[in-house]
């Protein structure tokens, strides 16, 4: 927020939240932006105004920008040795670019947002950024919360005066932001068989990463149908409370008597996704278990099999007892303060219909056992990607910015027909490949090596395939 025309101090929104009692932030993540402020009650009204100006007439400065571009860039700097980042960005590069968004960047940087020059491109990012605004920032995909010590009809009268002439048909009052699709891509049909987000070459392998941090870790991904229109029916819940159960008989006791894992935790991850739902298992290995990772793997897969195998009953039995659990957990919320409830309902507007933008995912409804089963079945080893983590992987070249760097420098020399934030793509540089790696890999359970590099962090990782024949008697 840099200013607007009827505020046009850069800095007057923070200097005001400063000089009373507040504060605020914003963040991005796959599919939503959110702001969020904090204000002594008496100069809500005021913060208010200023805030709601950035979305009407922001001024866009050039100058501004330029200098918020290398703020960004050093955030971008400081995320490159976060662990979980840096899987993201791996994850992120073997998705295919045609069949889903989620392989773009997930931040950004002085490269891809300026092409490594401030000065001669800030201006064009302005130009972007104006028009991105334009096209997106209507009242239509907006939701808007406000939490304060006000009344109900003062809080209104408030919404009202300050967002209703954001150019555009602004929703009732009484309108919900949630719709269901005629074209609802949630089903059985739209899973990892015909629309597979990952690509070809990554399925049914295992891919090994060299943390940062002294980590081990393992992760097994899968594609699975979206889940958005099924928050209170959703049976991947279902799944990810069996399969992190940590009592007798689950995979995690068997694990740790083993001796081979930490932790195990599971559960979905993209759950706003209107396309897809990627579900993850992921366990905390101690240096025997990385050991024995393919090992993990089949109890894994065994367990799968026993869960769609269980009787209607069982399966039935244990989600009358998670509905119980999760209604308890609703029942007996922590209250929040309100500058994480507001922005956690606005969130909520977005995605569920009103009347249940606080319940979602707590007053759970009766489910169908067999699309559970349905679900399982696309849980196969012919359609997994496994991430395996470990400062033993020092046969690992370090990260390759000089890689990176060539790829984001050899962009800059294309002609520029849009803008950078529109233009940039690495899908027609061809893939690096090292050389060659003296890799101590020697497992029956996989084929060829090949050595990648994630193209914006420079993260080097290497590339198995899975032998699925000899992986089948690990089940045996």
């Amino acid at each position: 927020f840099l200013g607007s025309e009827k505020y046009p101090i850069e800095n007057e929104y923070k200097n005001f939240l400063s000089k009373n009692g507040g504060g605020s932030n914003a963040g991005t993540g796959m599919e939503q932006t959110t702001y969020k402020f904090n204000v002594n009650s008496n100069a809500f009204s005021r913060a208010l105004d200023i805030f709601s100006q950035f979305f009407k007439q922001p001024l866009f400065d050039s100058n501004a920008i330029k200098r918020e571009i290398m703020a960004v860039d050093a955030e971008d700097s400081k995320n490159r040795i976060i662990d979980s980042r840096r899987v993201l960005q791996v994850l992120k590069h073997q998705m295919d670019p045609l069949k889903t968004t989620y392989s773009k960047f997930s931040t950004g940087n002085i490269k891809t947002l300026a092409y490594g020059d401030v000065e001669n491109y800030g201006d064009v990012l302005a130009q972007s950024i104006r028009e991105f605004h334009r096209k997106y920032y209507r009242p239509q995909s907006m939701a808007l919360s406000l939490v304060g010590p006000q009344t109900i009809d003062e809080l209104k009268s408030l919404a009202v005066e300050m967002f209703s002439d954001i150019r555009g048909e602004v929703p009732s009052f009484n309108e919900t932001l949630y719709t269901t699709s005629n074209n609802d891509r949630s089903t059985i049909e739209s899973s990892s068989e015909s629309h597979s987000v990952f690509k070809q070459s990554v399925l049914n392998s295992v891919i090994r990463i060299k943390p940062v941090k002294d980590i081990r870790e393992m992760r097994i991904m899968w594609q699975l149908p979206s889940i958005k229109k099924k928050y209170n029916s959703n049976p991947t819940q279902l799944l990810s409370y069996i399969l992190g159960h940590k009592g007798e008989g689950s995979i995690f006791a068997f694990l740790q008597d083993k001796g081979w894992a930490t932790a195990t935790s599971a559960g979905t991850r993209t759950v706003f996704s209107d396309d897809f739902s990627l579900f993850e298992f992921s366990v905390g290995l101690t240096v025997e278990g990385l050991l024995h990772w393919d090992k993990i793997l089949a109890v894994v897969y065994k367990h799968l099999g026993n869960i769609s195998a269980a009787d209607d009953s069982v399966l039935l039995k244990l989600w009358d007892e998670l509905r119980v659990v999760r209604a308890l957990a609703f029942q007996y919320l922590e209250k929040s303060n309100a500058y994480e409830t507001a922005p956690a309902i606005a969130s909520q507007m977005l995605d569920y219909p009103l009347e249940e933008v606080l319940s979602a995912g707590y007053l759970l409804e009766n489910i169908d056992v067999n699309e559970l089963r349905e679900y399982i079945s696309n849980m196969r080893i012919d359609r997994n990607v496994v991430f395996l983590s470990s400062q033993s992987f020092d046969w690992l070249p370090t990260d390759n910015t000089e890689y990176v760097n060539q790829l984001l420098d050899d962009l800059i020399q294309k002609p520029v027909e849009v803008s950078p934030i529109i233009a940039y793509s690495f899908e027609s540089i061809s893939e690096h490949q090292h050389p060659s790696i003296s890799s101590p890999i020697n497992n029956d359970l996989t084929d060829t090596v090949v050595s990648k590099t994630e193209p914006y962090y420079g993260v080097p990782y290497s590339l198995e395939k899975l032998d699925e024949a000899t992986f089948l008697k690990y089940l045996e």
